[in-house]
């Protein structure tokens, strides 16, 4: 599977629904106390895009998208306007939002990067919660947005990122101990989740369409060293 640098439209993206799934069992035992297996580190989104498409316009857009992607076959870019910044709206993206990612040895986890004198390469992430918290990998943050803090003191240059995976690379490793943060603005990486579209024209009836509403769902694609 080949990732375009293609974007799902935006405007569209304003009305799709957001799915979040966890991949988990939870086993209730003959005493009625419970057992819990966390299958999946990280979460799945996906998104129900069929009730945002309004208008044969939309339904174009969406439709020279799947074509040119070819159907479920590759990812595209997809804005989740419901988590798309490393800030609360309507803050501003500072560079010490949220922590670059190390990961945490034989898992598939991150935890919160310092300097050790020798790592270059980190993962850029966005932490959930404070108790237990949870650092998610952004596969496409935009390098036109990202902004990098060493011990909290913004650096403007000595960095690269990959074009996709979000991975930073310094080039010089930071000093042991230092904190390395990151603020930024963000894309997912999607596809189609069906080889077909399932359209009626009837919907989009300018005098009442009485048709079914286009069945159109978008997965996020996982980073592919991620469970």
């Amino acid at each position: 599977m080949a990732h375009y640098s293609i974007e799902f439209p935006r405007d569209i993206a304003q009305g799709c629904q957001a799915i979040l799934e966890r991949r988990d069992e939870v086993v209730m035992l003959a005493s009625g106390h419970e057992e819990s297996n966390q299958r999946w580190t990280h979460a799945r989104r996906s998104w129900a895009a069929g009730l945002a498409i309004r208008s044969h316009a939309d339904l174009a857009k969406v439709v020279e998208l799947f074509e040119e992607v070819r159907g479920r076959a590759n990812s595209f870019h997809f804005r989740d306007w419901l988590d798309w910044r490393s800030a609360l709206a309507p803050g501003p993206i500072t560079p010490t939002d949220q922590p670059l990612g190390s990961p945490i040895t034989g898992s598939t986890e991150y935890e919160p990067a310092f300097g050790d004198g020798v790592t270059t390469a980190f993962q850029i992430t966005k932490r959930y919660g404070l108790t237990n918290p949870y650092l998610r990998p952004i596969a496409l943050p935009h390098s036109t947005s990202l902004r990098v803090a060493v011990d909290g003191t913004e650096i403007v240059s000595g960095w690269t990122l990959s074009p996709t995976g979000g991975v930073l690379t310094f080039d010089t490793p930071p000093a042991a101990g230092l904190p390395l943060t990151a603020g930024f603005t963000f894309d997912v990486p999607v596809r189609f989740s069906d080889s077909s579209l399932s359209l009626e024209w009837a919907y989009f009836n300018e005098n009442g369409g009485s048709g079914m509403a286009p069945d159109i769902t978008l997965i996020e694609k996982r980073l592919d060293w991620l469970s």
